[in-house]
């Protein structure tokens, strides 16, 4: 077993005899010299097949390249920190080494080996420090430009401020809310850009406290005023300010939101309840009117909750669920584009195999979304038949076959053949796929699956899909069904997941006059139940 060595050094020295003598003596400090080349072309090719973790390099060396050329091309296609080599000491060739990219600069004449170690190590240093550095300074950049992007297309105006309230910061949507653009806004007081001018000393002596201590009595608090566009228009807003101590100094971000539509909408609210109220004193039958119209009302509100829920269940989807594939797809292409020749046949196969994985994720999950988002806007067609449902479940199986067959599951369908359910077909063609795929996905190695039925009433059946999979723990069972909880979890190996797919199930099965439930034990397997209504036949 070899020796760990302290790294990897090329010798670019037209002299042979120097350039063994140095060889044996970092060889002896325990350096692993990987070639001696008397050539930067040579050199070049060195480096590409192994690349030395320093190269120490003569100035003068023959060819059409020189030491300092060769240096620059070096440090700057791979970044290798330099040493020269060179007899040369006169003023001219000392100014050129030192305008170059090496770290120092050797006269062969003046030599001390024993210095050696200690100027590699330094460079060595020095060029983890300098790497380290530009790591970091790149992760800033990428995590400010994260944030930027954030920040600009947030819905709020979204303002920060420096310790005298002057704007740094000025989002997208302050644009559009104020109508300054963020050249005009930066470096401008907040309180008179926005203000209206009967408020502006108000707001001035109030942000004066703010300054001095980090308080104001707007802090962590979310309050309405009025302020004032670049038009001079005036509109109601909702501030929340929040405060921040960098470098001793206090900072504020404030996040605004317009709410003229709903001021609007309390005005017309409160105008209609006042008719409501004089409706009712005049006769008790306007007062059984005024009641149901209260009811529509409620009913009303709650499927505007409702509609809510649907929707930013589709924007978290769309912001959080979409990108994970994306990525996927973006990063694998991106190592065949960049890295095709450099790459074994095994990686290539492993990596394709990984974008049709990504590939297929997203396609679940955008035929998910159309169907749900169909269904949220009553477009979905529906039209019920009489269906052979055990027909159905062999159909997606056959579909899903090979998902199991790679983690060796045994699936069996054991719905009675002669079980004939009315419901459209599409909708519960979904239904089943959904169950099964969920099933595969989590039920470990050489799991079991199975399909069977029975008859609940004489009008209604119900269908089984149970697994020996992972099971669901008793506090999560109540979320699978919920548009208000973003739940998932990940499979037995690692399958991605949305939470869509059973509130879709859900939606289609109460569509068709059927029930969705599921009976589950952590650790021993799930068992999800739909009922379907009889064909009548």
């Amino acid at each position: 077993m070899y020796a760990k060595t302290k790294g990897k050094i090329l010798i670019v020295e037209d002299d042979s005899d120097v350039a063994k003598s140095i060889k044996l003596f970092l060889e002896h400090y325990k350096y692993e010299i990987i070639g001696i080349s008397s050539k930067a072309e040579e050199a070049f090719n060195i480096i590409e097949e192994n690349r030395p973790d320093i190269v120490l390099m003569d100035i003068i060396l023959p060819g059409n390249i020189d030491g300092i050329e060769a240096t620059n091309f070096i440090k700057t296609k791979w970044g290798i920190p330099v040493i020269y080599l060179t007899a040369h000491n006169d003023a001219e060739t000392f100014q050129k080494a030192m305008n170059s990219e090496a770290y120092t600069y050797i006269i062969k004449d003046n030599i001390k080996m024993e210095q050696f170690p200690v100027l590699i190590d330094f460079a060595l240093y020095r060029n983890k420090m300098e790497k380290e550095k530009n790591q970091q300074e790149r992760a800033l950049r990428e995590s400010e430009e994260r944030f930027r992007g954030l920040m600009s297309s947030a819905k709020d105006a979204i303002i920060f401020l420096d310790c005298l309230g002057n704007i740094t910061f000025w989002n997208n949507t302050a644009e559009k809310m104020f109508g300054y653009f963020e050249n005009e806004a930066l470096g401008q007081k907040l309180y008179e850009l926005i203000s209206p001018e009967n408020l502006k000393d108000f707001y001035k002596k109030r942000f004066s406290y703010f300054k001095d201590d980090g308080t104001n009595y707007l802090l962590e608090k979310t309050i309405e005023l009025d302020v004032r566009t670049k038009e001079c228009q005036i509109f109601p807003v909702e501030i929340s300010l929040s405060s921040i101590k960098l470098n001793g100094k206090w900072c504020g971000c404030a996040i605004i939101r317009d709410i003229s539509l709903r001021k609007l909408a309390e005005e017309e609210m409160e105008k209609l309840i006042e008719e409501l109220n004089l409706s009712k004193k005049i006769s008790d039958e306007r007062a059984q009117q005024l009641i149901e119209l209260n009811k529509k009302l409620q009913l009303s509100e709650q499927k505007l909750k409702e509609l809510n829920s649907s929707k930013d269940k589709f924007f978290s989807i769309i912001a959080h669920d979409l990108k994970g594939p994306f990525y996927g797809l973006l990063g694998y292409s991106d190592i065949l584009t960049n890295n095709y020749d450099k790459l074994e046949n095994d990686e290539k196969i492993s990596i394709i195999k990984d974008l049709n994985k990504s590939a297929l994720h997203l396609f679940k999950l955008l035929e998910n979304l159309l169907q749900w988002s169909r269904l949220q806007r009553g477009t979905m067609s529906f039209n019920p038949t009489n269906i052979l449902i055990r027909q159905l479940v062999d159909i997606n199986i056959n579909i899903l076959s090979i998902n199991a067959i790679n983690k060796e599951i045994k699936i069996t369908n054991d719905v009675d053949e002669n079980l004939v359910v009315y419901a459209d077909v599409n909708m519960i063609n979904t239904v089943i796929r959904n169950l099964l795929s969920n099933a595969i996905k989590f039920t470990p190695q050489n799991g079991i699956i199975r399909f069977h039925s029975d008859i609940s009433t004489n009008e209604t059946a119900r269908i089984i899909v149970s697994d020996s999979g992972i099971g669901i723990k008793s506090e999560n069972i109540d979320k699978l069904f919920r548009i208000d909880v973003q739940y998932t979890t990940k499979g037995t190996e690692q399958e991605e997941g949305t939470g869509l797919g059973l509130i879709l199930c859900k939606e289609l099965i109460e569509k068709n006059n059927g029930n969705i439930f599921v009976e589950s034990k952590y650790g021993e397997g799930s068992k999800f139940i739909f009922t379907l209504p009889i064909a009548k036949i």
